[in-house]
């Protein structure tokens, strides 16, 4: 595997760093053994009355399509294809896996007695703490599967040619793209009947505040650390005083002098999921404190999160993803990118490829969906009370190891060449005038991005 860092000036990630990420592809179990519950096609289909409910810990999963058929028709060849993903299943980060760590050893220590379902708490030993930030085994899978997936999809195209890759520069982000690309050429060569394979390169792009990055949000300092920062926190303060209040008391009862509160309750539900994807296949006995409905909760909760953090709910959410799009544009009309807001003409890479792979995080993938504006129109999520909706579900749009897939065709009933987008195999409604299979022209879908073409509303970055 072969890496290197676009940024100027050159800051090249340390050889340790680049050491771990192989360390830890080969020695750990290879993605092709096991894993009974994560499907090439389907992705994971296991406990799926809660692990769909997991916000953005659930595991990657197809979803319906019941907008348009995802299926690519026969009338139709694909010239064109773009694949952005999250990375995958990961163990928690230091933040996150420090505060549940913390709760454990609170109610091991305040704890008078528990009850029969709770009792595993006194003698738990929290062990993920060496593994913050990596990539589980199980998250392992996800990305090779995913490789194969996208060049079956699109296995006319991607037989004779490669995606141009691109990572962010976080482990986690650079391992998954070298496990997407590994399942790709894996796939490829079984597909040509080759005995021997190179892998591709990565462009890795440094992340940070001083960095440009189109796959990373950083540089906008109002959404960073000013007005809008923490725009989000209303809408959780409110949500947890709805949905909280009963889990206290029933674990109160359970676990009497456990002192928990409902922060501690959210902190608890993130076990459920960051211990089950560790294999992916046995169900963490932290699950089975909470119903399917308190995960529904939990998971409308981390969405709120989201939206009011990365989406449509905070005014400079859509922003932070508008130089990807940009991006995106000029490799759909190769043509050469123009941007000011978080693109740097030192990491845009060509715009005369067919096949893009670019690999970042769910907060920028948020933030890149709202600037696509594929969730126009969806009115405020509620701050005080669950609403059922397709269009912005957190696990639906970016579990782990999600994917969006942005396709150019050429179909023989249609004289202009046609784009769609899909959301983990959901076919999106498009901010366009719609064609056949829920496309539309080139031509339309460019000009339906008018507000990243103009550059959002960049300027209040540092107003």
């Amino acid at each position: 595997m072969h890496f290197s860092t676009l940024i100027l000036p050159a800051v090249l990630l340390s050889e340790l760093a680049y050491g771990a990420v192989l360390d830890t592809r080969h020695n750990k179990k290879k993605p092709e053994e096991g894993f009974k519950c994560e499907g090439l096609e389907e992705g994971y289909k296991c406990h799926t009355d809660i692990s769909r409910s997991w916000g953005p810990y659930t595991p990657y999963y197809s979803l319906p399509s019941n907008y348009k058929p995802a299926n690519i028709d026969a009338e139709c060849e694909v010239t064109f294809a773009q694949v952005l993903s999250r990375h995958a299943a990961r163990y928690p980060t230091k933040g996150m896996g420090n505060k549940m760590k913390n709760v454990i050893q609170k109610i091991q220590k305040n704890a008078k007695s528990y009850s029969d379902k709770t009792k595993f708490i006194k003698t738990f030993k929290y062990e993920l703490e060496p593994k913050y930030d990596q990539l589980t085994d199980f998250g392992r899978r996800e990305m090779y599967n995913s490789g194969i997936k996208f060049f079956n999809r699109y296995k006319k195209l991607n037989e004779n040619d490669e995606p141009y890759y691109r990572v962010s520069g976080q482990q986690r982000v650079i391992e998954s793209g070298a496990e997407f690309s590994r399942g790709f050429v894996d796939e490829k060569a079984k597909s040509k009947k080759q005995k021997t394979v190179s892998l591709p390169h990565l462009n890795v792009i440094q992340e940070g505040r001083s960095f440009k990055n189109t796959l990373d949000h950083g540089t906008c300092r109002e959404f960073e650390v000013g007005r809008y920062s923490k725009s989000h926190q209303e809408a959780l303060d409110k949500y947890i005083a709805v949905f909280t209040p009963p889990i206290v008391q029933r674990l109160g009862k359970e676990i009497p002098g456990g002192d928990i509160n409902g922060l501690d309750v959210v902190h608890l539900m993130g076990l459920c999921p960051f211990y089950t994807v560790i294999d992916g296949d046995k169900l963490s006995q932290w699950c089975g404190l909470f119903t399917p409905e308190e995960f529904k909760q939990f998971n409308y909760y981390q969405t709120l999160a989201k939206y009011y953090k990365y989406g449509d709910g905070n005014p400079l959410g859509a922003v932070q993803g508008v130089g990807f799009v940009n991006e995106l544009i000029g490799r759909l009309t190769r043509s050469a990118v123009k941007d000011s807001t978080s693109t740097n003409s030192t990491v845009i890479g060509p715009v005369d490829r067919k096949i893009y792979a670019d690999f970042s995080h769910d907060n920028t993938m948020v933030s890149i969906m709202t600037a696509m504006k594929l969730f126009d129109g969806l009115p405020k999520l509620d701050m005080k009370k669950m609403e059922s909706t397709d269009r912005f579900n957190l696990a639906d749009i970016v579990p782990f190891a999600s994917r969006v897939y942005i396709e150019k065709m050429k179909c023989k009933s249609e004289p202009d060449e046609l784009v769609r987008v899909l959301v983990n195999d959901r076919v999106m409604k498009l901010k366009c005038p719609e064609k056949k299979y829920g496309s539309c022209t080139v031509h339309e879908f460019v000009r339906g991005l008018k507000f990243a073409r103009r550059g959002g509303n960049w300027d209040q970055c540092n107003a």
